[in-house]
């Protein structure tokens, strides 16, 4: 976009700016543009993580925008390191930084595999606020963790949460973990919603057999 704004001299001038940062191999923290910074830290992606988890974590910490930490927290999120996993279960828990918590938690449903699913579980039974749960919960849904969204939907004592988490069974099209739910002494939000949640899964048989 800036380069089409600066028209063709402006465009190869820009290019040469960023090609020149790469080959010195420019840090993101050293930089001074915004743009040069985004570049180099989208070059960090296969990097040792031994070296760039410092540097995102640093980048983190920085004054920097929130639209240059988010890119960082996205290359961290991408890295199957443990120094990285370590580093993102803290964001996601609100030890770094507050305004990056939801995207931690988002980011590891994204990125999914067992041990960001623990991560998220562990930050659901920690956390009492319902706007965190409520983004793992959405999480658990991107990531297929069937199994931690019926926990929820069978064990939370908020309605609200426990609802949320049938509806997100519902959305994965879980039709099985939907009918364990269903029980002539289940509260009525919960078979309202086990119903719903069916209907959105297509299960139109066992919505007739109800």
């Amino acid at each position: 976009t800036r380069a089409r704004r600066t028209g063709d001299n402006g465009a190869t001038a820009l290019d040469g700016e960023m090609t020149q940062a790469s080959r010195r191999s420019v840090s993101p923290e050293m930089a001074t543009d915004e743009d040069i910074k985004l570049r180099a830290l989208n070059s960090l992606t296969n990097s040792d993580p031994e070296l760039t988890v410092p540097m995102l974590e640093k980048l983190l910490k920085s004054g920097n925008s929130a639209r240059l930490k988010e890119r960082a927290l996205f290359v961290l999120a991408q890295s199957h390191s443990q120094k990285a996993r370590d580093l993102m279960s803290q964001i996601a828990r609100g030890n770094y930084n507050p305004d990056l918590q939801l995207k931690a938690v988002e980011y590891l449903g994204v990125f999914g595999g067992k041990e960001n699913q623990q991560a998220l579980s562990d930050i659901y039974k920690a956390t009492s606020d319902v706007s965190i749960k409520r983004r793992i919960l959405s999480s658990f849904m991107v990531c297929g963790c069937r199994d931690s969204l019926l926990a929820v939907a069978k064990g939370e004592s908020n309605s609200e949460l426990r609802i949320d988490a049938i509806r997100q069974l519902g959305a994965m099209g879980a039709s099985g973990d939907l009918i364990q739910l269903y029980s002539p002494d289940a509260a009525y939000e919960v078979k309202r919603a086990v119903l719903q949640g069916l209907f959105v899964a297509g299960n139109a048989d066992k919505i007739l057999e109800i």
